[in-house]
């Protein structure tokens, strides 16, 4: 009796669950009673579909899309959820005539709509139709927009990009080798690319500007687009990546003309340098005023005075600015004019607060890091700090590696090796042996630690810097020995020998060995050494017994001409001076 009576409870509750999803569908819908059953099932179906056809965006999106400036346009694709008992989204397609099918009610347009007014129009259409649905409508997918991209670029041409992508991201792509049909860039694109880096570089180097990573302060604020519909806008990226306002760095719509302009040799520009994160300059455009060259700063540094902020502006006096620790102005706003600077002063520091670090790896007692003033601590002291030298340390192998400044990736590596030839008077075969060594460079600093260490030369316990690395290895206990030798191989070290000695100890020279052309290779340097009285072999050095260079009998024969005429030029010389001197002696 009681399973019964739960039976029927179980089923009552249903009914009624039932009663009200059909009723509320019939309002929302605006169908009879009777066709929701199959309503339901058709709508939960469709909207099933719809989701899984969605097509996938391969196309990262270039940042949060604002629904106040994103414009509606074909192929945007909405979500559209009614929370009721069939709650199942719905995928709304913007047709080419931009508008939309909403179901159950038709077409409706939203042409030049923003996706706010887009959201705003279809909602009100909905609540009119049944004001008691909660419904909700978000952007699912943008659109793939064709943009055209022209003047002071890399890459002018014409680009799909997603709608949500901004003016900013747009110059990027423009400045980057893309190739073509998703291959990789051709050289002629990395060549372009290179040059026009070395250019951006310098150029960023002496104004202090590159925030963008774009050498063009006039561009970066006078970028025009021209739209679809005829009208044009400008954007002034600058202000939008400094202060957030998407009104100047818009998103894309399809049809755009983007047009970079040209740097002209001279145009107003405003100013901020000192204790700022990013100094530069920037062009001046009407209406600027000092909190936004303040936003421009990109922040206060860590050496920053925020107390001494100061404000000059041609032709009047400098005044102090009252801002707070984030550079926001605690002031009224002052209008700028052409050639206004902005000037925050650092914090002093005393001479004993500028330090720097430096490892010490290797055969030491204590290796580590080590606390040291720049230029001015020296090699021995580090030493010391570091306990000293294990037994096994091997000074001639030491060394100390340099952070080199301004290392960069380049895309074409020889770039920055053949401009240091454009003023050279090298021969070709210097030219060459340059490229060879340069391939080979070791940031590493001169120092010879046995003269240092045990020698005492004040000239080999060399100044310090931030970022140094000194190696102590320990001894190999070997020499190896290669190239015209009868046992080629490693050797046992045995302190004080001669090259000649460890070519002994390999079997001594092999038949056709230039024995002239001998060398030790320095293991810490690399550098070849000839065989000279008092001369020493190094334990982790190299010797090398070269064979003679082969030459083949066409140019050995030319070889053997050229002297040939050479003589006899000298010959016949000589002859006719002979007779000059008879001729005047007679």
């Amino acid at each position: 009796m009681f399973l019964l009576k739960k039976q029927s409870l179980q089923l009552l509750a249903l009914w009624i669950f039932l009663l009200g999803a059909f009723h509320t569908y019939g309002q929302t819908k605006g169908f009879s009673t009777g066709d929701n059953e199959s309503l339901l099932k058709t709508d939960a179906l469709e909207g099933l579909k719809s989701t899984q056809s969605l097509p996938n965006s391969t196309m990262a999106v270039d940042n949060i899309v604002s629904p106040a400036q994103y414009r509606m346009g074909p192929g945007d694709v909405l979500s559209l959820q009614i929370l009721n008992a069939a709650s199942a989204e719905q995928i709304l397609i913007v047709t080419p005539e931009n508008s939309v099918l909403l179901p159950r009610i038709g077409e409706v347009s939203l042409l030049k709509m923003t996706l706010a007014q887009a959201k705003d129009t279809l909602l009100k259409i909905i609540k009119a139709r049944n004001p008691v649905a909660n419904a909700y409508i978000t952007l699912r997918q943008p659109r793939t927009a064709i943009i055209s991209v022209r003047g002071n670029v890399l890459f002018p041409n014409s680009y799909s990009l997603p709608a949500s992508m901004k003016v900013s991201t747009a110059l990027k792509l423009a400045n980057q080798p893309q190739g073509s049909g998703g291959q990789a860039a051709s050289n002629e694109e990395l060549r372009a690319l290179r040059k026009y880096q070395a250019f951006s570089n310098q150029y960023d180097e002496s104004v202090g500007i590159g925030s963008s990573g774009r050498a063009q302060p006039y561009a970066m604020r006078n970028t025009v687009v021209k739209h679809n519909d005829g009208t044009t806008e400008v954007a002034d990226i600058e202000r939008s990546l400094a202060t957030g306002e998407p009104a100047f760095n818009f998103h894309l719509r399809e049809g755009d003309e983007i047009y970079v302009p040209f740097e002209p040799r001279s145009f107003p520009t405003i100013s901020i340098s000192g204790g700022v994160r990013r100094s530069g300059v920037f062009a001046f455009k009407n209406g600027d005023k000092a909190s936004l060259l303040l936003k421009l700063g990109l922040g206060i540094s860590e050496s920053g005075d925020f107390s001494r902020v100061f404000l000059k502006i041609p032709g009047g006096e400098r005044r102090q600015l009252n801002v707070d620790s984030a550079l926001n102005l605690r002031e009224t706003d002052i209008a700028l004019e052409p050639g206004s600077a902005i000037i925050i002063e650092e914090k002093t520091y005393p001479m004993s607060l500028k330090q720097g670090v430096v490892t010490v790896s290797g055969a030491v007692r204590s290796p580590g890091t080590f606390v040291v003033e720049p230029h001015v601590t020296r090699l021995k002291d580090i030493i010391g700090q570091a306990g000293g030298f294990e037994e096994e340390a091997y000074l001639p192998l030491a060394y100390i590696l340099r952070r080199e400044p301004n290392q960069s990736i380049q895309v074409d590596e020889r770039y920055g090796l053949f401009e240091k030839f454009q003023y050279s008077n090298l021969t070709l075969e210097d030219t060459v042996r340059y490229l060879f060594d340069m391939s080979y460079r070791r940031p590493i600093v001169s120092a010879d630690f046995v003269s240092a260490f045990k020698n005492n030369s004040e000239k080999d316990n060399v100044p310090l810097e931030d970022g140094d690395v000194i190696v102590i290895p320990t001894n190999p206990k070997r020499v190896y020995i290669f190239g015209q030798v009868n046992k080629p191989g490693y050797i046992e070290y045995t302190p004080g020998k001669s090259m000649t000695w460890y070519i002994e100890q390999a079997g001594g020279f092999a038949s056709g060995a230039e024995r002239e052309r001998s060398r030790i290779i320095r293991g810490r340097t690399n550098v070849w050494e000839e065989d000279a009285p008092g001369v020493t072999v190094n334990a982790g050095d190299e010797i090398y017994v070269p064979r003679p260079p082969d030459v083949s009998k066409s140019l050995e024969l030319q070889s053997q001409g050229i002297w040939a005429s050479l003589i006899s030029t000298a010959v016949f010389g000589l002859i006719g001076i002979a007779n000059i001197i008879i001729q005047l002696n007679r």
